[in-house]
């Protein structure tokens, strides 16, 4: 019976070990990438409405990290002559920083 529990307890201490190897891998830090490599998309020009509106979305890294120039754009080919503004209308850009996912 002795033998078979100094083999057991070798086996979890074995298993033990082999399965904490993968997270001691894994968790070694990475290296600092620069911030043009941040920049997955950086964007493109749209037509819509049969191409009477045409929307540009881009975005530009600064010289500070983590800080980016966002520019978006709405060109029209219509002769616009007057446009009500309401003042209840606002634009609102919500970005998640938290590095949570």
């Amino acid at each position: 019976m002795k033998k078979v529990r100094k083999l057991f307890s070798v086996l979890l201490s074995i298993l033990l070990i082999a399965g904490m190897m993968p997270m001691a891998i894994s968790a070694a830090p990475t290296a600092v990438t620069e911030p043009d490599s941040q920049i997955v998309y950086a964007g493109e020009t749209v037509s819509v409405a049969d191409g009477r509106v045409q929307v540009s979305k881009t975005i530009t890294p600064t010289d500070t990290e983590n800080v980016f120039d966002i520019t978006v754009q709405a060109v029209t080919t219509e002769d616009l002559k007057k446009v009500e503004i309401s003042p209840d209308a606002a634009v609102v850009l919500v970005m998640d920083v938290s590095n949570s996912m």
